[in-house]
């Protein structure tokens, strides 16, 4: 299991909830959280199903503006 951390930009903190259904969706995401106070979304992944460059594809597919920590 990896984890992956990136930081969201200019993202309605009213959709927060509905971005980590999102990602839950996503084959080999076992976890997605995101601070509501900074921004920041954790996701943890199972390597052997996606890779972060997958994750960041579909971040930005669903057009989240975010950058890699």
């Amino acid at each position: 299991m990896k984890t992956a951390t990136f930081t969201l930009h200019n993202e309605n903190k009213d959709n927060y909830r509905e971005l980590e259904k999102f990602l839950l969706t996503i084959d080999g995401v076992e976890r997605a959280l995101i601070d509501v106070n900074d921004g920041d979304l954790k996701v943890e992944y199972d390597e052997d199903l996606i890779s972060e460059e997958n994750v960041i594809e579909e971040l930005k597919n669903k057009g989240i503006a975010i950058n890699q920590r």
